[in-house]
């Protein structure tokens, strides 16, 4: 009998720490130098799906759900390599449209003291309907063509990207 309650403690053990919540952010919040925050926004009386990057020279200024992407991130604190990748998921019914966007992090560098390593932003995938409808960084190191803004409209596959100004 003992060692099968041993079994189960140590698999509740190993679901609660693999099983991590990454914590939103609240919109309000002032944003910092060196934030970099991604937000997605479910406009249901305008009809739009907003993915947006927000810096310290653009806060979102309106509800929407926030991560850090920093949080996307997992390093270990010895070594400074990555760990892993996390990602959240949310999905939104615009008149006759489900999308499902996917905020996947992505660092600068594997090794946060190398090159780039004090980066970081998200990968996102969005799907309008079940079919893939765009699939990219949201920005990269150099901080050229980074996107500030993708927005989703009724009757066009393609979002409209905005871009943020170079860095």
């Amino acid at each position: 009998m003992r060692p099968i309650s041993l079994l189960f403690c140590s698999i509740a053990v190993c679901s609660a720490t693999m099983a991590r919540e990454v914590p939103t952010v609240d919109y309000r919040a002032e944003v910092k130098d060196g934030d970099a925050l991604i937000g997605i926004e479910c406009h249901k009386r305008n009809k739009t799906l907003e993915v947006v990057a927000i810096d310290s020279g653009n806060s979102p200024g309106r509800r929407m759900d926030v991560w850090q992407a920093w949080d996307l991130l997992v390093f270990d604190q010895k070594t400074s390599m990555l760990l892993k990748k996390l990602a959240v998921q949310r999905s939104c019914k615009l008149g006759d449209d489900t999308f499902k966007v996917r905020l996947e992090g992505v660092p600068g560098n594997s090794n946060a003291q190398g090159r780039c390593g004090a980066f970081a932003t998200a990968h996102a995938t969005v799907w309008r309907n079940g079919r893939k409808v765009y699939d990219a960084d949201l920005a990269e190191c150099s901080g050229e063509k980074n996107i500030a803004t993708l927005r989703f409209v009724p009757g066009l596959d393609a979002p409209k990207v905005t871009l943020a100004p170079p860095i």
